[in-house]
């Protein structure tokens, strides 16, 4: 992840404020798969976080969804690392992810039989 000496300040007064938003986005070629995030502060404009990755697993895994939760995952992280280093307890984001599935599997309730389901890893 990366962002500016000043970004997660500003980031973190937006998230308490309920104006930081943001978004995900992966891709998937050639049995790879890749993702990447953005947080945007609208408070201060141009304030930014910014990171992505590989997704993990094997070639026969890849899947654009499995990129796409990949890239919801990394999102989620780096906002629980701006959360936990300026100690925020409370606050809002507002994020977006154009793939339908990836966001379905996400609220899905877990139980055991969910652990054999194709990308459970990233659930």
């Amino acid at each position: 992840m990366y962002f500016g000496p000043k970004n997660g300040k500003f980031l973190a007064e937006s998230i308490t404020k309920g104006l930081a938003i943001g978004g995900t986005d992966g891709s998937y070629k050639d049995n790879t798969g890749a993702c990447s995030f953005i947080i945007y502060d609208s408070i201060h404009l141009g304030a930014t976080a910014k990171g992505g990755c590989m997704v993990p697993g094997e070639a026969e895994a890849q899947s654009s969804t499995r990129s796409e939760l990949m890239g919801i995952y990394t999102l989620l992280l780096a906002l629980d690392a701006l959360c936990q280093f300026h100690s925020i307890k409370n606050g809002t984001f507002h994020g977006c992810c154009d793939n339908q599935t990836a966001i379905k599997k996400t609220r899905r309730k877990v139980n055991h039989r969910t652990v054999l389901a194709k990308n459970f890893d990233l659930v």
